[in-house]
């Protein structure tokens, strides 16, 4: 599975646990999105956390039980974040991954699974 996918799934599960809070955020746009991925990228804090989360939702693979019980992590991670990440994930998941829009947050999520590759 590459590093794109494992970002896809990633998201979906976090979009997922979050769908309740996510009814309720405002849908940013593209270029909103893909700055708010780029400041996780840029703070050295939250890179540390995604990649960890990553990394655990990379091992849980397709095990529906190890992925549910990274879900109470996975919620406070997200609101660390804020809601302008939930709102990028969010976006992430309703774009066409072929359009230029999708093209551009799948970039943006390259450019942070790269740096947790480091």
């Amino acid at each position: 599975m590459g590093i794109i996918r494992r970002s896809a799934v990633l998201a979906m599960t976090i979009v997922g646990l979050l769908a309740p809070m996510a009814a309720n955020a405002a849908t940013p746009d593209i270029a909103t999105a893909v700055k708010t991925l780029a400041s996780i990228e840029a703070d050295a804090g939250k890179l540390a956390s995604y990649c960890t989360i990553v990394a655990k939702m990379i091992a849980a693979g397709a095990d529906q039980a190890q992925t549910d019980a990274l879900g109470e992590e996975m919620d406070s991670l997200i609101r660390s974040f804020g809601p302008e990440f939930e709102s990028a994930l969010d976006l992430h998941l309703d774009l066409d991954d072929a359009s230029p829009e999708g093209q551009a947050t799948i970039a943006a999520f390259e450019a942070l699974d790269q740096r947790c590759a480091k």
